[in-house]
């Protein structure tokens, strides 16, 4: 009984810091915006415009799109 005492605390610390990394994840990722897996960036020479899709833990976000009319 002592020895899985032992392994059943491991766990549950484990499980307590995992938790704990999760809930500074879930806070951090939509105030923070540097916080992404990928970026793509995009130019169009005809426009001078950038745009970029961000892919991050939550999905993706695009921005500075335009709707290819040049305006």
């Amino acid at each position: 009984m002592a020895i899985t005492g032992i392994i059943h605390h491991i766990g549950t610390a484990l499980l307590f810091i995992s938790a704990i990394l999760l809930l500074i994840t879930t806070i951090s990722a939509p105030v923070v915006n540097d916080i992404s897996i990928f970026k793509v960036t995009l130019t169009n020479s005809t426009t001078q415009r950038n745009s970029s899709v961000t892919f991050g833990t939550f999905g993706y976000c695009v921005r500075d799109v335009s709707d290819g009319t040049g305006k």
